[in-house]
């Protein structure tokens, strides 16, 4: 293996807060010990769980190739909750509570499908897929104090990372050109930048994740240029730090030539500390602008 490709511990030092990389657990966090195996069938170690562990961690919900369309929803359960997956016509997934807030009954019965709006099938009330309130049958039989406020789906936290590896940008409209819709797609749904160590260009762990997304991806949708921007902090020389923009940006296409995306199709710049993506003298803009971006060329 190269040593652009090394992959060692700690993989988290110096990523930037919030980033992939920061939330990696390090060694010495996980342990060696045997896990005792009264944790996989006790109640009381159950309900520690629901307490202290899951109300405060990510939770795989599912896998956007399945949620393409606007109205393309899925279902989740973990344990005694359920949750609503959908995409919306804005192309954002949303998530939510599979509860109606007016009686509490699950409003969505099925695993997954398509769907202009959810109706609730114990009065009927009805959702748009971004949760709001779109009707109330008989709606002049309820207390106008208690529908007021127009009650919808309870929103929760969701985001997507890694991205489809189906070739897809369902529906993407966040510009005049193809160009511009495929760049939302690779930002928004896959990833398109992975970060550095200080002085270093080898790709950790947590940058080769987000990498074989993008060359999943990039396999299955061919027809256009890609541009690799190598970027480093402000310290240093202005030579210096170019030629480790260059060595950054080269990292990334060897990993993703290694995954087979076509070299002729990648274009490496360095631009070294001139293009910020973070401003000031701190250790976290710093992490910030260590940094290579994987950008849309012209087809």
């Amino acid at each position: 293996m190269s040593n652009s490709l090394d992959i060692k511990w700690p993989m988290s030092l110096g990523a930037p807060a919030g980033s992939l990389e920061a939330k990696l657990p390090r060694p010495e966090d996980i342990g060696t010990d045997i896990p005792d195996p009264q944790r996989y069938f006790c109640k009381d170690f159950m309900q520690k769980e629901w307490e202290l562990l899951w109300p405060k961690v990510w939770l795989l919900a599912g896998v956007t190739p399945d949620l393409k369309e606007p109205g393309d929803f899925i279902t989740h359960r973990h344990g005694h909750e359920e949750f609503l997956i959908v995409r919306h016509e804005d192309n954002k997934i949303r998530a939510f509570y599979n509860v109606c807030p007016h009686r509490g009954k699950r409003v969505c019965q099925i695993e997954q499908g398509n769907v202009p709006k959810f109706s609730c099938p114990f009065h009927g009330w009805q959702f748009l897929t971004d949760g709001s309130l779109a009707s109330i049958t008989d709606e002049e039989t309820y207390d106008a104090d208690l529908i007021a406020h127009r009650p919808g789906l309870t929103e929760i936290r969701c985001e997507t990372i890694g991205g489809s590896s189906s070739g897809s940008t369902p529906g993407y409209e966040y510009g005049d050109s193809k160009q511009a819709n495929l760049q939302a797609y690779l930002q928004n749904e896959i990833g398109d930048r992975v970060y550095f160590e200080t002085d270093k260009h080898n790709i950790t762990s947590a940058s080769a994740f987000v990498l074989e997304s993008q060359a999943n991806w990039l396999k299955s949708t061919p027809g256009f240029q890609l541009i690799v921007e190598g970027h480093c902090d402000e310290r240093g020389t202005r030579e210096y730090n170019l030629a480790l923009g260059e060595r950054r940006g080269n990292s990334v296409k060897d990993f993703l030539v290694s995954l087979g995306v076509d070299p002729g199709r990648i274009t490496v710049i360095s631009y070294g500390k001139e293009r910020p993506a973070a401003e000031g003298s701190t250790s976290e803009a710093w992490s910030e602008n260590r940094r290579a971006v994987t950008v849309v060329g012209s087809n």
